[in-house]
C-alpha cells in the first residue's frame, strides 16, 4: 500500500516537469522578443558563438551576419545588448536618455593658457627628441607627458618637476590596469563571476592577487596626488585647481563627512586624468598616423594654417574658426580613430528608473551595455568609403559627427575641454613639424604598418616607421624662441 512518501515522491515527478515547462516558456518568451542573437546553448548563452578578434570589431561582424543593427547576447547570465548604428543609438540613448543616464559629470574648467602652454612646451620637447632613434616611441612619450602635465595641473595645480615623475606613473599604471581589467577576456571571472568565490589557495587563482595589486596600486594613485595638493592648501601655497578650489568651497561639499568628502575628491581627480589623458594622446598619435600616410593632406592643412595666420606664427585657440581644414582633419580621425571599443562607449541602464525597456519591439533588460562606435562609424550607408582618411567628407552637413563622447545625458561632461585640447595640439604640430615616412639605407621610404593594440579596452597604436622634424629652419627657430608660459 503506497504510504506518505511514495504520494510525496509522485508529486514531485508530476511537479518538477511543470516547473521546467514554466521556465524554458518563460526564457522561449523572453528570446522571441530580444533583438537577432546568435545560436545559444543552455547555461552558456551565446558564449561559443562569438567570432574571433577584438570586441568592438566582434559585434559588428555579428550584426551583419545577423542583418540587424541591434543585437543582443547573454553570457552565463549577463545579458548585453550592442547597437551597431547611429540611427538605433540616437533613438535609444539621445531620445530616451533619462533610462540610460547613470553617469557621473564632474566638474570643468577650461583654461585656454593652460592648453596654449602645454602644447607649446610640447613642441619644444620634440625637437629635442626629433633626431634620436625611436622616433614612435619619443613621440609617444612627449605627447602622453603633455596631456599628463594639463590635466595635472588642471585637476590638482601641480607640475612635474622631471621625468619620470612618480604621480604620473603611478596614474598611468592605474589606468592601464583599468583598462585590461574592464575587457571580458582579460580575466575568467569576469565571465564566470562564482570563480570569485573559489578559495585564492586553489591552484589557477592567482588572478586574485593580481587584482589585489592593482586595487592597491590604484590606492596611491588617487591618494598621493591629492594629498599633495591638500597639503598646498593648508599651507596657502596652493595654484588654483578643481581640488584645491573644492577642498575651500566648503558648500558644495556640504552635507558629507571628511571622508566620504575626500573619497569623491579623490575619484574626480581620478575621472578628470582617465578621460583627459591617455584618449586624447592616443588621438593625437592616431592623427599623426594619418599625416604620415596622407602626406597630401598634411601639406593642404599646413598651407590654410600659412596662409590664415602667416608663416612662422604658432596657432592659438581662438584661430579655431578660421582653420576649417584642421577642424575636418580633426573631425575625421576622431570619427576614425577614437580610441575605444565597443566596451569602452558603453552605458549601464538606470535601475532606478526602469526595469524593462520596450524598444523597437525589443526588449532592453537592466545592465545591458550598449553603443559600438566602431561599428557606426562603419556604416557604408552613413559614410562612403568609411576606412578613408578624407576630411572633406565632413563639408556634407547631412554626415554626422562621429558620437565619440557619447549620447544623450551620459555625454562626456569634458567634450568641449576636449575638443579644444585636440584642437591647438594638432593645429600647433602641423604649423611646425612635417611627419613622414621613414627612408631606408638607399633612400626609398619605408611603408609602415598601422595595427591597433588589441589586450586592452583603449584602442591604441603599435609602433610604426616614421619620421618627424620641423619643417624648417625657421620653424625651428620659432619653436626654440616660444615661451611656453606666454
Amino acid at each position: 500500500m503506497p504510504g506518505p512518501r511514495d504520494a510525496f515522491y509522485t508529486s514531485l515527478l508530476l511537479f518538477v516537469p511543470v516547473l521546467l515547462w514554466g521556465y524554458y516558456r518563460k526564457r522561449s518568451n523572453e528570446k522571441s522578443s530580444h533583438p537577432p542573437s546568435p545560436t545559444s546553448l543552455p547555461l552558456v548563452g551565446n558564449l561559443f558563438s562569438l567570432p574571433s578578434g577584438p570586441e568592438h570589431v566582434m559585434y559588428m561582424q555579428l550584426g551583419r551576419q545577423l542583418k540587424s543593427d541591434i543585437i543582443y547576447l547573454s553570457l552565463l547570465g549577463h545579458e548585453i545588448v550592442v547597437l551597431n548604428s547611429s540611427k538605433a543609438a540616437s533613438e535609444l540613448l539621445d531620445k530616451r536618455s533619462a533610462s540610460y543616464s547613470d553617469r557621473f559629470c564632474p566638474l570643468i574648467i577650461t583654461d585656454q593658457n593652460l592648453w596654449e602652454n602645454q602644447a607649446r612646451a610640447l613642441l619644444r620637447r620634440l625637437i629635442g627628441v626629433s633626431t634620436e632613434g625611436h622616433p614612435f616611441d619619443n613621440l609617444k612619450d612627449e605627447v602622453v607627458f603633455s596631456m599628463t602635465s594639463s590635466i595635472f595641473q588642471l585637476a590638482y595645480g601641480y607640475t612635474a618637476k622631471e621625468k619620470p615623475d612618480p604621480y604620473f606613473d603611478a596614474a598611468h599604471e592605474s589606468d592601464h590596469n583599468a583598462a585590461r581589467a574592464a575587457m571580458i577576456t582579460t580575466f575568467y571571472v569576469n565571465i564566470f563571476p562564482f570563480l570569485n568565490y573559489i578559495p585564492e589557495w586553489i591552484p589557477g587563482t592567482g588572478w586574485k592577487r593580481t587584482i589585489r595589486a592593482w586595487r592597491k596600486q590604484k590606492d596611491y594613485a588617487l591618494d598621493a596626488p591629492f594629498r599633495w595638493t591638500q597639503d598646498q592648501v593648508r599651507q596657502g601655497t596652493n595654484t588654483d585647481s578643481i581640488i584645491a578650489d573644492l577642498l575651500q568651497d566648503h558648500g558644495i561639499t556640504s552635507g558629507l563627512s571628511v571622508e566620504e568628502r575626500d573619497i569623491r575628491l579623490k575619484e574626480l581627480g581620478h575621472v578628470l586624468f582617465s578621460g583627459g589623458t591617455d584618449t586624447t594622446a592616443l588621438l593625437v598619435l592616431s592623427f599623426v598616423a594619418a599625416m604620415v600616410l596622407n602626406p597630401d593632406v598634411q601639406a593642404k592643412a599646413q598651407q590654410e594654417i600659412d596662409l590664415t595666420l602667416g608663416a612662422g606664427v604658432l596657432p592659438q585657440i581662438s584661430d579655431q574658426e578660421q582653420l576649417p581644414m584642421i577642424n575636418q582633419a580633426k573631425k575625421n580621425y576622431v570619427y576614425q580613430r577614437f580610441p575605444t571599443d565597443a566596451f569602452k562607449m558603453m552605458f549601464t541602464v538606470g535601475t532606478e528608473y526602469l526595469r524593462t525597456l520596450n524598444f523597437l519591439s525589443h526588449k532592453i533588460f537592466d545592465d545591458s551595455r550598449v553603443g559600438n562606435v566602431w561599428a557606426i562609424t562603419r556604416d557604408e550607408s552613413v559614410y562612403v568609403d568609411p576606412e578613408k582618411f578624407n576630411p572633406d567628407r565632413f563639408l556634407d552637413p547631412d554626415v554626422p559627427h562621429a558620437p565619440a563622447f557619447g549620447w544623450g545625458r551620459r555625454k562626456c561632461p569634458g567634450i568641449h575641454f576636449g575638443e579644444t585640447s585636440l584642437f591647438i595640439t594638432i593645429a600647433s604640430l602641423l604649423a611646425t613639424f612635417t611627419f613622414s615616412k621613414k627612408k631606408d639605407s638607399n633612400g626609398n621610404y619605408i611603408e609602415p604598418v598601422i595595427e591597433n593594440t588589441s589586450d586592452s579596452i583603449l584602442l591604441g597604436l603599435k609602433p610604426f616607421e616614421l619620421e618627424f622634424a620641423p619643417r624648417s629652419d625657421v620653424h625651428r627657430q620659432l619653436i626654440s624662441e616660444s615661451d611656453p608660459s606666454h
